[in-house]
């Protein structure tokens, strides 16, 4: 999960980092950010921590899981997420092969299908997979 509001940041501080973890007190942020070894730094009057380290923690369960369950291309898959690539993510869920770089033409998933999983019209595709499924 990214962290969409302090994107640009290389550090958020204790409150909106609980509104980010739905905790309403800063104890219990303190307590989640402990766990989990994450060093505190003090900026100014203000308690941050690094958003790097935030987002690796947020990450770590659905990164597990792609390993689980795709164990061959779990990284395209994470890489999909990172850059928001829905057309390309369900591409590769539904593609058998783990072969590369796949012509147009030997692709099992067609815009169709895309369709049909409720990928919205609005969705670019990012990844040079989205883009040749798309012109295909």
């Amino acid at each position: 999960m990214q962290i969409e509001k302090a994107n640009e940041n290389k550090l958020i501080d204790l409150k909106t980092l609980g509104e980010i973890l739905l905790i309403k007190k800063v104890e219990g942020v303190k307590k989640w950010y402990q766990s989990k070894g994450i060093n505190i730094e003090i900026v100014g009057n203000k308690r941050v921590v690094h958003l790097f380290m935030i987002n690796l923690e947020l990450d770590k369960g659905l990164i597990s899981k792609l390993q689980h369950d795709y164990p061959n291309k779990w990284k395209k898959l994470y890489k999909c997420y990172k850059e928001n690539d829905h057309i390309g993510y369900l591409s590769l869920i539904n593609d058998n092969s783990d072969k590369e770089n796949l012509a147009s033409d030997e692709l099992k998933l067609d815009i169709e299908t895309l369709s049909n999983n409720l990928v919205s019209d609005r969705v670019v595709p990012v990844s040079a997979r989205a883009k040749k499924l798309l012109n295909s």
